[in-house]
């Protein structure tokens, strides 16, 4: 028979005192005792609801899961149960409760027998739940070192097809993302462009599947279009559509927006043929990667970077300038964090070094620094040891959202840090320190950029503080370190081939060593090249050494970054023999050249002078001057890139210059070739146009400056264009380091009279071209060249390719004009016919109507006469008949005024006078009232008296209040009225006709004014056959006074005209 839970009361609280705060009890209806108030203030409960309240909905269910099969482990050696009780596990500063249920001992049974097991379950338990919360965050930080290895390398790549492929292919490598995918926003921001996956050939795929548009018909479309991640693990169930050109159906999905300053740039997703694929985890790390291919992705600002740089290369060489003018930390820290706080314009900086595996504030600036000296950080606190032990920067944008944040020395100084940024100070991966930069004056949070530059000095201060320990521990080296910082004052330059060149004479001097030499390279697909020695010994004649990343001595120290001192260099297999020097080395030390964690070279010695071996004490002196070497060399690059930038600007500027300047093709083309040679200091330089030979797109040379010049039908040139050629499949840049070493290959598909080509024969050796493509269309080909092999590089193709790009623009361009001008010619001569045919129109209406006149007025004068009873007695029938003919002889009278006077208005015949607004509808009205009058319609007049005169055609005016009045009469109803109004509105006159009658269709007020265009008439209206021409006359007469027309009208309501004639002194006309 099962037993009840037994119910505990404050004195079986004694039964567990030993126990202390991580246990409270439970009643059997899950109730908090009276006795553990304290802890369940904890756990977030008011202490009024407390006797009353379940403890157990506090609890998470999946924990009690995991736990009770331990817990049955724990009581199985047991006769008997463990009573209940909770306990409340502590997670870092985070109490973590877990509800634990057991039936009730024996009240004969001592509680002593259950003190050891009580002593273990705590312990057994936190340790329980610790372990896989540790391995998460094993598996989360080398998941951020390897995001941060993948940003450090897209940070590297310029281009922007390499950059997006490279970082789809590392997250299907390096994450083990299956199905990775990188879209790009497109120029018309409503489709959003496949650009890189892992596993696909992207081009290879058809617009319906490469395009989405932004919508959320598609998960990645609706990122798109939301700019927030989403997270699918049921696609099937989710609504959305899959992509459909993955191998398999897609189960899982991922994406996250790519952002920058706000903008949307694009969309990275990754996909999953299971189920259930991605976490939250997942969701982190790939925002985390996005937002750094967003930064990669745009990379632009290029004066901005400029200006940035040339500020950061001043306070480097400024800091640099204190490092080797003092050894002297006290003297040497707060002079770099002064010069630092101004760079980065920050509220404060601080500097905390490492001793006795603590924290100590060496020297801070800012808002309370004179205090803040005076703390110490042990394991744990703060954001810095995070760093300590991370040997990573971090950057908190939010330091109020960051639990690690010390706020007990904010508290002391009375300051609150808002943002912030460490960095390691370290040298050759020993942790030195940490220095902080905090809250940025504009208040924008820290960018990648301040990190890298405050990664810089942080390594340049680490570099001050080694030297200055170095400095103390040394004494016994006096001379060898005056020589060392001597060399290190003389290599603070930015001629890079004077730095070399004197960094191996003062590091040959200084540890005498018959061979030294600086190889310099990048990347592990680079090789590594020297490119500075000296030697006291024996010298020969041989080729410039090159080592390839992990071979020999040199690389295998660029490849660890590791210092390697060989006394022995026949006994050690990392050493080759390359040249005939290399067979006269004994033993040699190679230091890494390595700036901001990364490798740039190697400074290698060789043979100690008169036979010794090399120490303990040369590798450290070598050492610290490679860090000096490093920072020098790392500068001088700096300084030549930002040069070189700057003439690449200036090249593009006088590009975009000339573009906008020249529009004849032959020009452009001449000045692009001649501009692009001497920016480049190459040997030729090249431009193919692709044109239609023989129904055949065949491309021809259009411009070439440098050698070639006079040589177009060289074998070089043909060697040039058929390698252009190649480009219309691709559509990719074509570069060829040695074309020697090229002829007759695959790649090239050179054809076979190129074989015979030697270099004594072959005026060229490097060769770059890039294609000329508009809308995706080949253009042509812009080629550079030179005598040497090995020329071209990076530089000389980003260059080419912005070039080419705007060449490409411009003769499109170019193009674009000609056929408008073209296009221009002939509608010109098609207008002048137009107005040919309008002037003889004009010509014959106008004779027409002036012909049909005097006949006209001739019938109808003798109708009149015969209706009057003039010629006789008329019957009733043919008095109607006459009367009707009467009526239709007037109508055709009018329609011909109204055709002539259309064409005296087009003409241009008009009489100017000065008249008063008043008298002009006063007059109208006279003339009206009759017409009025038989209709029981009454003209009412509105207008003030002293409005200005006007300077107008009267009797055109006049014409306009007659046709405007005349129709207000036809469509009014008998005994309403019609307001004619003026007033004067800016700087002129608006008159008005208003009537209550029927109205106008609302579809027929756009074409109210067109000539011949009657609208249909409204119900209740008389019925009346016009020409169509009133109020196109008046449309004609108003604008040839500088005015114009409106109208307004409702259905049944009525309508009125407007119409408006500027003051005298605004029309621009005199009065005759």
């Amino acid at each position: 028979m099962a037993m009840a839970p037994a119910v505990f009361t404050k004195d079986s609280t004694q039964f567990f005192a030993y126990s202390g705060w991580r246990q409270f009890l439970l009643d059997d209806q899950f109730n908090l005792l009276p006795p553990c108030t304290e802890l369940a203030e904890l756990a977030g409960l008011v202490p009024a609801l407390l006797e009353h309240t379940p403890l157990l909905n506090l609890f998470d269910l999946a924990n009690q899961d995991k736990l009770r099969p331990l817990l049955i482990q724990l009581g199985s050696g047991y006769l008997q149960t463990i009573p209940s009780l909770a306990l409340m596990l502590q997670t870092g500063h985070h109490l973590k409760p877990i509800e634990l249920m057991f039936y009730p001992l024996p009240e004969a049974d001592p509680p002593a027998v259950y003190i050891g097991f009580m002593r273990l379950l705590p312990s057994a338990i936190e340790t329980f739940l610790e372990e896989p919360r540790t391995r998460h965050i094993r598996q989360k930080n080398k998941q951020l070192e390897t995001v941060a290895q993948l940003s450090r390398r897209i940070a590297a790549i310029l281009d922007l097809d390499t950059l997006l492929n490279y970082a789809v292919q590392s997250l299907s490598q390096d994450f083990e993302y299956k199905f990775t995918s990188i879209f790009l926003i497109d120029t018309t921001e409503t489709h959003i462009t496949l650009k890189a996956a892992s596993n696909i050939n992207v081009k290879a795929l058809s617009p319906n599947f490469s395009s989405l548009t932004i919508d959320h018909d598609t998960v990645i479309g609706r990122v798109a279009a939301a700019v927030e991640p989403m997270l699918v693990n049921h696609i099937a169930q989710s609504g959305y559509e899959p992509l459909g050109y993955l191998p398999v159906e897609t189960q899982s999905e991922l994406a996250v927006p790519l952002v920058l300053g706000g903008q949307i740039l694009g969309v990275l997703d990754v996909q999953s043929d299971l189920p259930n694929k991605y976490s939250s985890d997942d969701l982190f790390l790939l925002q985390t990667i996005a937002d750094q291919l967003a930064v990669a992705i745009e990379n632009a600002r290029l004066f901005e970077e400029r200006d940035r740089r040339m500020a950061e290369l001043g306070a480097f060489n400024q800091i640099g300038a204190v490092i080797s003018g003092s050894h002297d930390l006290n003297v040497m820290l707060p002079n770099i964090l002064g010069r630092v706080n101004a760079l980065f314009q920050v509220e404060g900086v601080s500097l905390m070094l490492l001793e006795n595996d603590e924290l100590r504030f060496a020297v801070a600036v800012g808002p309370g620094s004179e205090n803040i000296t005076s703390f110490t950080l042990k394991p744990g606190q703060g954001i810095a040891w995070s760093v300590v032990e991370t040997g990573q920067t971090i950057r908190v944008d939010n330091v109020a959202m960051d639990s690690r944040h010390f706020s007990e020395i904010d508290a002391a100084i009375d300051f609150k840090t808002r943002s912030l940024l460490a960095v390691p100070v370290q040298i050759h991966g020993k942790i030195l320190g940490v220095m902080e930069a905090i809250n940025r004056q504009d208040g924008r949070p820290f960018s990648r950029d301040d990190e890298v530059t405050l990664e810089f000095i942080a390594s340049s201060v680490a570099i001050a503080i080694e030297n200055a320990r170095l400095f103390s521990q040394t004494q016994n080296h006096i001379e060898q370190l005056a020589g060392l910082l001597e060399a290190s004052r003389i290599i603070n330059t930015l001629d890079l081939q004077d730095i070399l060149n004197t960094i191996v004479q003062r590091v040959g001097a200084l540890l005498k060593a018959e061979y030294t030499s600086v190889y310099l390279g990048g990347n592990e697909n680079q090789p590594i090249r020297e490119t500075a020695s000296y030697s006291t010994g024996p010298v020969s004649h041989e080729p410039v050494p090159v080592y390839q990343y992990g071979e020999g001595t040199v690389g295998w120290t660029f490849k660890h970054r590791q210092p390697l001192r060989i006394n022995d260099v026949a006994q050690d297999d990392r050493f080759v023999h390359f040249s005939p020097r290399s067979q006269l080395i004994t033993n040699l030390i190679a230091i890494p050249l390595i700036v901001k964690n990364e490798a740039i070279g190697v400074l290698e010695v060789a043979n100690k002078v008169g036979g010794g071996a090399f120490t303990t004490e040369d590798e450290a002196l070598l050492s610290a001057f490679a860090s000096q070497a490093a920072v020098a060399i790392y500068n001088a690059r700096l300084f030549n890139e930002t040069n070189q930038r700057l003439a690449e600007v200036s090249t593009l500027y006088t590009f975009a210059d000339q573009m906008t300047k020249v529009i004849d093709l032959d020009q452009v083309s001449r000045s692009t070739v001649t501009i692009l040679r001497h920016a480049l200091d190459c040997s030729g330089c090249s431009l193919f146009l692709q044109e239609n030979v023989d129904n055949h797109d065949t491309l021809i040379l259009k411009a070439c400056s440098g050698w070639h010049e006079g040589k177009e039908n060289s074998s070089a040139i043909a060697v040039l264009t058929k390698l252009a050629e190649g480009l219309a499949e691709k559509l990719q840049p074509i570069h060829v380091p040695d074309l020697l070493n090229e002829i007759g290959s695959d790649r090239l598909n050179l054809s076979s009279a190129s074989n015979n080509l030697t270099a004594d024969s072959l005026p060229i050796r490097s060769v770059m071209i890039v294609p000329l493509i508009v809308k995706d269309h080949l253009l042509g080909a812009l080629a550079i060249d030179d005598h040497e092999p090995n020329v071209f590089g990076p530089a000389e193709g980003r260059l080419l390719t912005i070039t080419a790009a705007q060449i490409s623009t411009a003769i499109e361009n170019i193009r674009l004009y000609a056929n408008l001008e073209q296009r221009a010619i002939e509608l010109e001569a098609a207008l002048e016919e137009v107005q040919e045919a309008n002037r003889l129109k004009s010509e014959f209406v106008q004779n027409v109507s002036h012909e049909l006149r005097t006949p006209l007025t001739f019938i109808r004068a003798y109708i009149e006469l015969i209706l009057e009873g003039e010629l006789g007695d008329l019957s009733p029938v043919i008095k109607e008949k006459l009367e009707l003919i009467s009526q239709k002889t007037f109508a055709v009278i009018r329609l011909v005024e109204d055709i002539v006077s259309m064409q005296k208005i087009e003409s241009g015949h008009l009489r100017f006078d000065l008249i008063s607004p008043d008298q002009l509808i006063t007059q109208a009205i006279e003339g009206a009232t009759a017409s009025a009058a038989k209709f029981d319609i009454q003209l009412v007049a509105v207008s003030p008296p002293d409005l200005p005169p006007l300077l107008v055609d009267v009797d055109r005016v006049g014409q306009v209040f007659d046709n405007l009045i005349g129709n207000a009469i036809k469509f009014s109803r008998p005994d309403s009225e019609i307001r004619i109004a003026a007033e004067l509105d800016g700087e002129t006159v608006k008159f008005s006709v208003q009537d209550y009658g029927a109205g106008i269709p609302p579809e027929a007020l756009d074409r109210i004014f067109d000539k011949f265009y009657q609208a249909g008439r409204p119900v209740g209206s008389r019925q009346y056959k016009g020409s169509g021409l009133g109020l196109a006359i008046v449309k004609q007469i108003v604008e040839a006074h500088q005015g114009r027309v409106a109208v307004e009208s409702q259905l049944n309501q009525g309508s009125t005209f407007f119409f408006w004639l500027p003051l005298t002194q605004n029309n621009g006309h005199e009065p005759e």
